[in-house]
């Protein structure tokens, strides 16, 4: 088996990279200390301070793919504006 050069890419998860049409991404936001609601065996309430942290991958659409797509097919302009078609 050969790797095609052109199309393999190792990088980190945060910089994001290309899959089968989609971009995909790592957000990390530093972690953050938040006041949860608990309830001991006793039955007695509390609100200790818990550290979260938020680490989300995004999966979105790629949008060059789309706008060249769009525009070999002249649905829109080279800025990306929308033509008169629909109407």
């Amino acid at each position: 088996m050969d790797l095609d050069v052109e199309k393999t890419k190792i990088t980190q998860v945060s910089k994001g990279y290309k899959f089968i049409g989609f971009e995909n991404r790592l957000n990390i936001k530093p972690p953050r200390l938040k006041r949860v609601l608990q309830k001991s065996k006793s039955g007695v309430y509390s609100r200790p301070l818990k550290r979260t942290t938020s680490h989300q991958i995004t999966i979105e659409p790629d949008t060059e793919r789309i706008f060249k797509r769009l525009k070999l097919l002249k649905f829109c302009d080279i800025t990306g504006k929308a033509k008169g078609i629909l109407k």
